[in-house]
């Protein structure tokens, strides 16, 4: 029997412009991303209203493909990249 294809678990540091233009485009494609944001009110807007409050902020974010951490290490942890 074979094993499932699970997709890539990709980390993103940062909540930038450059950081969120880079979740947009790799949400795109078969993957889990673990977003990790320095404020919690921000990671807190994103997981409600499925976007950054700060940057790009007309960009929906895939919620299905994307989950916002404030601790670095939950984030980072499990990520393939």
């Amino acid at each position: 029997s074979s094993l499932k294809h699970m997709p890539p678990t990709i980390a993103v540091i940062g909540s930038g412009s450059w950081a969120t233009a880079l979740i947009k485009i790799l949400s795109e494609q078969q993957v889990a991303i673990r977003w990790w944001l320095r404020s919690e009110d921000d990671a807190k807007h994103v997981s409600h209203f499925r976007h950054n409050p700060n940057y790009l902020s007309s960009v929906a974010l895939d919620l299905g493909k994307i989950t916002p951490f404030t601790n670095l290490r939950e984030a980072v942890t499990g990520a393939d990249y």
